[in-house]
């Protein structure tokens, strides 16, 4: 069982979290800050709630108990490259760092494979990544002896819901020219967050059709949602589909009649998808099926400019092998070494929770700009 303490003088506030065993207690972390400005003039009493807050956002993750364990008073993460990963105080990690990167068997790797050896060595703290990063941008041997590039590389890309998934909007297009099968409308739903996007062409738009696809391309795939976001449409709007949300425990949400812009991610990628179609049939309006599945590739490969990252990398941790790699051989595909592959993988779903989270606060940060654009001009 886990105890968090709190102190606090008129200076400083302090927690400290700890584990009873055999009623001993056994502490695990220290956090502590000083009170500066208007914090000084706080009463006794909000002090407290101060340092309760400071201590849950700074542990975090040493309260999501299904995926950490403490043996022998050390705390471990699970992991899916090793059993455990041994969690690292900031000192700590700094040490690993330095060992790893200019130690005895150090060379001085670059920051995302610093990150990833660590790993490998059985140590993990939630920031590692961006601290293998920034410790090798300060480190002078790399800056002075690394080759210099003869061609200009990419733009290096890391990685608001706390849940990928949690929340998907739903819209219907349509209708089209005829197609095959008499298909002539497409269902897309798109997570909010991962900005993943799954769709389907229908012939007809049935509350049962928009329900067994929400439950094959979304439920069966990614897992039950939190929340769902559609319009009034009577494929959404009545009895049958409101029945399957509240079975399954999904809030229902309806975008404004008026303003359909209040799903307005799903609007977006409604004007990508539609945008693509233009673009790649000209003439041929009867083909737009089968054009549709390289429509969904190039948007899940392409990088969205509110996360900087891919819908399919914030996914599944990694970027998808695209034409162009087969045609001029990227490093990564001169370099597969299918022995070693599989643990690769492993350390990059191993890291993709930071990746989530720094998306997120990307995309945290796009929104409020957009906002602001938005509403100099109102």
């Amino acid at each position: 069982m886990l105890f968090l303490y709190l102190a606090v003088t008129n200076f400083t506030v302090s927690a400290v979290l700890v584990r009873e065993q055999d009623n001993k207690h056994f502490p695990i972390y220290c956090v502590s800050k000083v009170l500066q400005g208007a914090e000084l003039l706080y009463p006794t009493t909000k002090k407290l709630a101060f340092a309760l807050l400071m201590a849950a956002r700074k542990l975090r993750l040493y309260f999501q108990s299904p995926r950490y364990a403490v043996v022998e008073n050390v705390l471990y993460k699970r992991s899916l490259t090793l059993p455990y990963l041994r969690c690292l105080t900031p000192t700590e990690a700094d040490y690993a760092l330095r060992e790893v990167h200019e130690g005895i068997c150090g060379q001085h790797l670059e920051g995302r494979a610093l990150a990833h050896k660590v790993l490998r060595q059985g140590y993990y703290w939630p920031t590692m990544q961006h601290d293998a990063l920034e410790y090798t941008k300060k480190c002078d041997a790399c800056q002075c002896f690394a080759s210099i590039p003869k061609q200009a590389p990419n733009p290096l890309t890391m990685m608001k819901s706390p849940i990928p998934f949690a929340m998907w909007g739903v819209d219907i297009l349509g209708p089209f020219p005829p197609a095959s099968a008499q298909r002539k409308f497409i269902i897309v739903a798109i997570d909010n967050f991962t900005k993943w996007v799954e769709v389907e062409a229908l012939a007809t738009i049935t509350e049962k059709k928009c329900e067994d696809f929400f439950w094959r391309a979304v439920i069966c795939r990614f897992g039950i949602p939190r929340v769902l976001i559609t319009d009034y449409g009577k494929q959404f709007n009545n009895t049958t589909f409101h029945t399957f949300c509240t079975n399954l425990n999904i809030e229902h949400r309806y975008t404004s009649v008026v303003h359909p812009q209040t799903n307005g991610q799903t609007e977006v990628t409604n004007r990508t998808l539609l945008q693509g179609l233009k673009k790649k049939l000209d003439g041929a309006k009867g083909l737009w099926v089968e054009e549709l599945p390289k429509i969904l590739w190039a948007y899940h490969t392409t990088t969205c400019t509110a996360t900087c990252e891919t819908p399919f990398n914030l996914a599944f941790g990694t970027e998808a092998l695209i034409p162009l790699e087969i045609g001029l051989p990227s490093i990564r595909l001169i370099i597969y070494n299918p022995d070693t592959n599989d643990d690769a993988l492993r350390g990059n779903l191993d890291l993709l929770n930071e990746k989530r989270d720094q998306a997120a606060m990307r995309l945290v940060a796009y929104q409020h700009r957009v906002a602001k654009f938005f509403d100099k001009r109102i």
